[in-house]
């Protein structure tokens, strides 16, 4: 009878913790260098550790760089104003200048993919680049550099910000006040099916207004923000383009990773954090990135975290309240945070209550 009671207790423990157990990394912080100023962000980051960004010059001018291992910091946009914020797994880079959409490879070098006032916001694998141009429409330029502007249903504008592929796009649309100059209101969360298809809405909270989706995995889970009906933003998924939103709390998620079980963003405080999916589908509440850092410098606090590969290396930024550097995240061991102490409890009181059988026996 004790041995099938205690088979039973652990049984019951082992659910428990697998339940409400969420595994993480700890990360290792890279400098990435400088290209001479002193604030540089990293965007973006690809399979081969090849990361991409913007970095101030001697003159205190936004230059476009791409970061690896044997090469260092490359200033790939010479003299001209760039901010990467994309890189594929060519080393494609997609990003803007003060007023055009701006591809770079190592082939073509800085290219403008129109003269019309554009910005571009996300690259595939496949070199496909999405972002808008004219100020008003979503665009999507093919790999080599075709345009073809996506439905986004009279709208007044409306942008592209990530894609998989031609198939799976995403974006946003929205109106302006004051005949286009003044604040953004109603945004909408919205998505193609194909470069061809009218644009579809995302679902929103029920009795909010308002959301924004950012980012879109292979899976086609799409991360993003939605106000709920007071008009506070909370980070949410959408595990397929009409799902309705899972709330992650309040905050922005940002980033998430191929596998759909990490998510980057802030908290409502505007800190650096991540979600983690257990294996029952459960997401944790947000953990402060800076909590899983094993060598940050000394007076420096990770202060954004902007892109993430499929081995969950990401790239983002440090700051010291004066110097901001460029650096990204390799994770380096696994670590239980405080959910998994209801194992350690759990495992004890059956400990105590095997104790308490064989005294009373």
């Amino acid at each position: 009878m004790l041995n099938k009671f205690c088979a039973f207790i652990s049984l019951f423990v082992i659910c428990l913790t697998a339940q409400y157990a969420f595994a993480s990394a700890q990360y290792e912080v890279v400098v990435l260098g400088t290209l001479g100023g002193n604030a540089d962000i990293a965007t973006d980051i690809n399979n081969s550790l090849v990361v991409t960004g913007y970095s101030k010059d001697t003159n205190g001018n936004w230059r476009g760089f791409i970061w690896d291992e044997e090469n260092g910091m490359v200033n790939i946009s010479g003299s001209n104003v760039f901010y990467p914020v994309g890189i594929s797994e060519d080393n494609v880079v997609a990003g803007y200048n003060n007023t055009r959409a701006i591809k770079w490879s190592k082939s073509t070098g800085y290219v403008e993919l129109t003269t019309a006032y554009s910005g571009a916001y996300g690259v595939s694998d496949n070199n496909e680049i999405v972002g808008h141009r004219g100020g008003l429409s979503p665009t999507y330029w093919n790999s080599s550099g075709g345009a073809h502007t996506l439905s986004y249903s009279g709208r007044r504008m409306s942008i592209a910000y990530d894609l998989i592929d031609s198939n799976h796009i995403i974006g946003i649309t929205y109106d302006l006040s004051n005949g286009g100059t003044g604040s953004q209101i109603n945004v909408l969360p919205i998505y193609w099916s194909s470069i061809s298809s009218s644009c579809s809405f995302f679902q929103l909270f029920n009795g909010g207004l308002q959301a924004n989706a950012k980012d879109i995995n292979s899976l086609y889970n799409t991360v993003g923000w939605a106000t709920d009906s007071l008009g506070v933003s909370h980070a949410v998924l959408w595990e397929t383009f009409g799902s309705t939103p899972i709330d992650l709390g309040e905050g922005i998620a940002k980033k998430i990773n191929s596998s759909g079980d990490i998510i980057l963003g802030t908290d409502s405080s505007n800190n650096p954090v991540m979600w983690i999916k257990n294996v029952s589908g459960i997401w944790s509440d947000p953990i402060n990135i800076n909590d899983l850092m094993t060598n940050l410098p000394d007076g420096y606090v990770v202060s954004s975290v902007n892109g993430i590969n499929d081995n969950d290396y990401f790239a983002g930024t440090i700051n010291n309240g004066s110097s901001t550097q460029a650096v990204y995240f390799a994770p380096v061991s696994t670590v239980i945070p405080e959910p998994a102490s209801v194992l350690l409890v759990a495992l004890a009181l059956l400990n105590l209550f095997r104790r308490s059988l064989k005294s009373n026996m």
